[in-house]
């Protein structure tokens, strides 16, 4: 499968020979929500104009709206049975809130490959520089197809989740089936400045992992396609 993905799968290479401290892997546990929690907000995806009022932080190209976000180019967002053979992947980005706000909606790009179209949205804290505990979790299905443009995954908490001025947070997205496969997409507004992304790496099934198997690991990339927003 040729696709515009030399990004995702260098990252994957050097993340899979390279990423460890001085002190060892990074990592984190997966923390999910019951199902009866997680569906407190569903998702939809959404063509909306994007950012807007209350914006906390937005990496999404609202200036270019027939290129809001590179949609040939992500980070795998893969289940055990995906067609690359790569190991299980579950991607995260970081922001940090500049100031006490409430997050009530969020934006992404995300793009789907093949399999269940199906992938869990969630808030989460940092725990060391990875993402920790979930704050608020989502399940979205029939998002945008990978390198179609340019409609934005869009979740949503009518009673908002409190964000402390100085803090950071993460954006995680994971797929819901064995076989779900598709792209965390990255924003086309910063080519240059890369900001902190990080992944889970799974690889009971497929292997690859090596060190950081069932591990957060966290490395500096191109910006993904996000966007929170709230008062």
């Amino acid at each position: 499968m040729k696709r515009a993905i030399l990004l995702a799968s260098s990252l994957f290479l050097f993340a899979t020979t390279n990423v460890v401290s001085a002190a060892g892997p990074i990592h984190s546990p997966i923390q999910l929500m019951p199902p009866q929690q997680a569906a407190r907000s569903a998702g939809k995806v959404d063509l909306n104009e994007p950012g807007g009022k209350g914006k906390i932080y937005d990496s999404i190209g609202k200036k270019y709206p027939k290129a809001i976000y590179n949609a040939l180019s992500g980070n795998e967002i893969s289940g055990t049975d995906n067609p690359l053979g790569i190991p299980q992947f579950y991607e995260a980005a970081a922001f940090t809130a500049k100031k006490n706000q409430t997050a009530r909606k969020i934006e992404i790009g995300i793009g789907h490959d093949s399999g269940t179209n199906a992938y869990t949205i969630s808030l989460n804290s940092d725990a060391g520089g990875v993402p920790g505990s979930v704050l608020e979790q989502w399940n979205v299905s029939d998002v945008p197809i990978f390198g179609t443009c340019c409609d934005l995954v869009t979740v949503s908490d009518s009673n908002g989740i409190p964000l402390t001025g100085g803090s950071q947070y993460w954006i995680v997205v994971q797929p819901q089936a064995s076989d779900t496969f598709g792209y965390f997409l990255i924003n086309g507004i910063d080519l240059v400045d890369q900001s902190l992304v990080a992944y889970y790496c799974v690889d009971d099934v497929n292997g690859g992992c090596g060190s950081v198997n069932h591990q957060w690991f966290a490395l500096p990339s191109y910006g993904i396609a996000f966007a929170v927003l709230g008062k």
